[in-house]
C-alpha cells in the first residue's frame, strides 16, 4: 500500500462526544464544502470531521492518484483527542 500523506481537517461538535464521523467529500471536492452535513451532524450530539483528499483543498499534492493512494490516507486518519 502507498505511504499515506496527513489529511488536513475540519471539525464540528464537541470533539469529546461518543459519536464521531468522518466525512469524506468526493473527487472534485474538499472538506470546506462539507459543512452543511458537519454543522447539522454537530446540531444532533455528533463530532464529525471532515478531511481534504491528496490534492484537493489544504492537501498536500502528490505523484499517486491511485485509489490505492485515497484508501492509504483515509486509512491513516485516526481521531485527535
Amino acid at each position: 500500500m502507498p505511504a499515506p500523506l496527513v489529511l488536513p481537517r475540519i471539525a464540528w461538535g464537541d470533539p469529546a462526544s461518543t459519536k464521531t464521523v468522518l466525512l469524506v467529500h468526493g473527487l472534485g471536492s474538499s472538506a470546506a464544502l462539507m459543512w452543511r452535513i458537519g454543522t447539522a451532524l454537530a446540531d444532533a450530539g455528533w463530532c464529525a470531521v471532515a478531511v481534504d483528499l491528496r490534492g484537493h483543498g489544504d492537501a498536500p499534492r502528490a505523484l499517486d492518484y491511485t485509489v490505492a493512494a485515497y484508501a492509504a490516507d483515509v486509512a491513516a486518519v485516526r481521531p485527535e483527542r
